[in-house]
């Protein structure tokens, strides 16, 4: 019986993905509100939101929807803008990412290809926007169609994010109300959402502000990560629903 409901899962899982993008076109931010019936609880809080941007994309639910937000706008920025410190910056921080990974344990012969595809993917994207915003764009959206690419990129980010804040455990682990290794464990586990310890973390690392909108039924949170960036830097913001993130844009 269990091995039935497992399989069964499994179907669900792969009709998941075969049907859901990994993340949509750039949708008129007005299109959210069709999420919620007129008289819900959730409109009026939703078109307080879409009062502040102008665009959004929606990302595959499956416990790695802020993980997509993070890595896409993070590419994006760097291929649209043409932003050549903010290329040097990252592809930096990545390098660092590589030394943090090793230090902190985890075995690199496991982690070297998801590590260097987004090294190498990092790049690409900036070369080819520099062809032309249209060839940057068309670069973008092949990459985030492919499973296997994302499903690399995704992997590095989650060890990335694990061996930095294991590298910093005297920052984090007052904030972590369990087991430290426990807390680790699941920073490593694909497919489960992240908490706001690990925006944060990831804030930190990157030095790439996050400002994540929270809808809930009664009210707008606006959080920013780390709170003391400045509003003039560069941010990636995000909408919160329940079990899933979005991009906006302003």
């Amino acid at each position: 019986m269990i091995e039935f409901v497992n399989e069964f899962k499994n179907i669900l899982l792969e009709e998941v993905i075969n049907k859901t993008p990994i993340i949509s076109e750039l949708m008129d931010i007005k299109e959210l509100l069709k999420n919620y019936k007129s008289d819900s609880p959730e409109i009026n809080i939703a078109k307080l939101v879409t009062s502040k941007y102008s665009y959004f994309r929606e990302t595959r639910s499956n416990g790695n929807s802020f993980y997509i937000c993070f890595i896409y706008r993070l590419f994006e920025y760097i291929s649209l803008n043409r932003n050549q410190f903010l290329l040097n910056k990252i592809s930096q921080k990545i390098l660092e990412a590589k030394n943090i990974i090793i230090k902190n344990g985890y075995d690199w012969d496991f982690l070297k290809d998801s590590f260097s595809l987004f090294a190498k993917e990092f790049l690409v994207c900036f070369e080819q926007a520099n062809v032309s915003l249209k060839t940057g764009k068309e670069y973008l959206a092949k990459l985030f169609k492919s499973e296997e690419s994302f499903n690399y990129l995704n992997l590095f980010i989650h060890f990335c994010i694990a061996a930095y804040i294991k590298e910093n455990k005297i920052l984090y682990e007052n904030y972590i109300h369990e087991n430290f290794e426990t807390f680790i464990r699941k920073v490593e586990e694909i497919g489960l959402e992240c908490t706001q310890l690990e925006i944060l973390a990831c804030a930190n690392f990157f030095d790439i502000g996050i400002k994540i909108e929270y809808l809930y039924k009664d009210k707008n949170n606006t959080v920013k990560f780390p709170e003391d960036k400045k509003s003039d830097e560069i941010f990636i913001y995000i909408l919160f629903r329940p079990n899933s993130y979005d991009i906006l844009y302003k």
